[in-house]
């Protein structure tokens, strides 16, 4: 290998492990992850610097004490990892277990430091040299081991337990502990085995930067991106990398500026590649978490909604049975119950029933509409005849209508239409409201009634020559407590539940309702589709 070229390697990658370690530590000092990742860089980069400085002497007893410090940091590196993992993870340990933790680490430093029980002797070897393991050296390989695993399994065992962005941390440090896993099995063992020598294996040692990197990532940086970031912007550093190294090594003025124009060219390249894969990654990540924010906010309406309905559910029961009481009473006085009603009473008496009734009716209404959006409301189907139903409700409202001078018409199909299984108190309901919507707000001409089945369906519409509608009140016409300024005016008692409830209903039928109108003063039409064949 060149020896210029590892030298430059050496310095950069130090350099940059120490950096890293040190951005950490300083973000937040108190805190034992970074401490302790802070540690684990230091002692990381002593030995990649130790192992490289050992091989230098020519003298083996001085590259014998290099190689001791060398295997020394390797156990304070596999504490510093271990302790991490346990910071990290939010795990406690006992007293007894650190204590055979370090205990043990010191006693294998004082091994590798003052006996030979660990490292035996040096050789020399046409490469270089050689260690000759002592009688603890594959202890030592197992205290490394079982840290390393135990580091490894403390991590990765809270992965789904763990919010989406520690999750993603996880990702990251087990990218970066892959890479340098992978690296180091390529030149300690296969370059390893087909060259016969320990020269090459330095550089799984190198491969270090991306495990302190992608940890240091994970660590400082608030909002993470993807994992295609942090491998864009790993990829750009090594090329930048591989071509200032080239750079240092050019043998000539003319091929060094050369290497610096496509060095400078790469890194624009470069920089323009990583800040697009950024744009990309912060518009999704903006996009999510606004996400976040209408699901929470979702939510939190559907919990507010649900209180609502709670609320208007308990009302309207202690509401009904007072209201029924006092009607039942002024019903009674009225009737002459308690004896002669004065004439100048009687009038006030009508009016507070009346006005009692529209109560009762309100709180029905109510109690519906928080049955129906607690999905508690049931549907009972039956054979009945639409047709006979507004026949009964034209009955029903005769005298309302010749209160207010209007006409109500019933268009008769010609032929007999089918029988229809349907919930008959419901489509009635829907049909009354529809009706008395319309008589409400028709001042001259009157209301028209027809039926008619076609391509399996029935349909029902129903005419006015009212008030009409603007297309922004049609669009929030069937909305619960919305009325338009045309209610405001004519029907004061009103609250907005009529069509809503009546909506419902044909929806619980599989059936659409609808309504058009060609503007103010233009009457409407309201248009009901029943599907016959699902219910026939």
């Amino acid at each position: 290998m060149n020896f210029l070229f590892e030298i430059i390697i050496v310095t950069l990658i130090a350099v940059g492990n120490l950096v890293m370690g040190t951005i950490v530590y300083l973000k937040e000092r108190k805190n034992n992850v970074n401490r302790t990742f802070g540690a684990f860089a230091f002692f990381l980069t002593m030995w990649i610097v130790g192992a490289f400085v050992s091989e230098l002497p020519n003298n083996l007893y001085l590259s014998l004490i290099l190689s001791r410090i060398v295997y020394v940091n390797v156990v304070l590196v596999s504490i510093a990892l271990f302790y991490f993992s346990i910071f990290f993870s939010e795990k406690k340990l006992g007293s007894l277990i650190s204590f055979i933790i370090f205990g043990t680490g010191f006693v294998l430093i004082c091994a590798t430091l003052i006996t030979d029980l660990i490292i035996k002797s040096a050789v020399f070897q046409v490469w270089g040299f050689n260690l000759v393991s002592g009688p603890l050296y594959f202890s030592f390989l197992g205290y490394i081991l079982i840290l390393a695993v135990a580091s490894i399994y403390n991590l990765f065992s809270l992965y789904y337990k763990s919010a989406p962005r520690r999750r993603l941390q996880l990702i990251y440090f087990l990218l970066g502990f892959a890479i340098f896993i992978v690296i180091n099995v390529i030149f300690n063992v296969f370059v390893r085995q087909i060259t016969g020598s320990d020269v090459y294996y330095r550089l799984g040692n190198y491969s270090s930067i991306f495990l302190i990197g992608f940890i240091t990532y994970a660590i400082v940086k608030k909002e993470l991106f993807g994992i295609k970031v942090i491998l864009t912007e790993s990829l750009v550093g090594l090329v930048v990398l591989i071509l200032l190294v080239d750079l240092f090594l050019s043998k000539t003025i003319q091929m060094a500026l050369f290497k610096l124009s496509i060095l400078i060219a790469f890194i624009y390249l470069g920089w323009s590649l990583i800040r697009s894969v950024l744009s990309e990654i912060e518009r999704r990540e903006k996009v999510e978490r606004m996400s976040e924010e209408l699901r929470k906010a979702y939510n939190e309406l559907k919990k507010l909604d649900l209180a609502k309905n709670e609320f208007i559910s308990i009302a309207s029961h202690q509401l009904r049975t007072p209201l029924t009481i006092i009607k039942g009473y002024i019903s009674m006085i009225l009737e002459k119950t308690y004896g002669r009603v004065p004439v100048k009473a009687q009038g006030p008496l009508k009016n507070v029933y009346e006005s009692n009734e529209r109560l009762i009716r309100l709180v029905n209404d109510l109690l519906t509409v928080s049955k129906i959006e607690a999905g508690k409301m049931e549907v009972k189907f039956e054979k009945a005849k639409v047709e006979k139903l507004i026949i009964d409700l034209k009955d029903q409202l005769k005298l309302k209508v010749k209160e207010k001078h209007l006409y109500l018409r019933f268009k008769k199909p010609k032929g007999p239409l089918p029988e229809m299984l349907i919930d008959k108190d419901k489509i009635r309901g829907a049909i009354l409201n529809i009706l008395e919507n319309a008589i409400h707000y028709t001042e001259k001409g009157g209301i028209k009634i027809e039926t008619k089945v076609e391509d399996g369906l029935y349909e029902i519409v129903i005419r006015d020559t009212g008030a009409g509608m603007t297309k922004e009140e049609i669009s929030r016409l069937f909305i619960s407590f919305s009325r338009g300024p045309a209610g405001n005016k004519m029907w004061t008692e009103g609250v907005g539940l009529g069509l809503y409830v009546a909506n419902k209903y044909i929806i619980m039928h599989k059936g659409k309702i609808w309504v058009e109108s060609g503007g103010k003063g233009k009457g409407a039409a309201f248009h009901i589709l029943l599907p016959v064949k699902k219910y026939a």
